[in-house]
């Protein structure tokens, strides 16, 4: 189980333009927090993968052309981060990846 939470300054959340309705906005910061192998990173992987490569996302909107996306891991050394990308590339989900992946541990 994981919890999500978005923080935002001066608006409502009805007002702000989501990339993913209810869950990740197209301007903000998301946090995902959540009990060890709850699959946190690899759904942040993938949103990364995702939408820096401008795929469909679940079943909502294509977007037309690929976002820039910053990616921080404190808790994953650079080495898992980067098993996790072949991973994900190795299930069919992406063919290509282009994505630099800079540890801190």
């Amino acid at each position: 189980m994981f919890f999500m939470a978005v923080q935002t300054i001066s608006t409502s959340l009805h007002e702000k333009e989501w990339l993913v309705p209810g869950i990740l906005l197209k301007k903000g910061v998301t946090f995902f927090g959540g009990s060890p192998g709850a699959m946190k990173s690899f759904l942040s992987l993938y949103l990364t993968v995702t939408l820096s490569q401008g795929r469909p996302l679940f079943n909502f909107k294509q977007y037309e052309k690929p976002i820039k996306v910053l990616y921080l891991d404190e808790e994953n050394a650079e080495d898992t981060i980067r098993v996790r990308l072949e991973l994900l590339k190795n299930g069919g989900l992406f063919t290509e990846m282009n994505i630099g992946v800079v540890g801190t541990n």
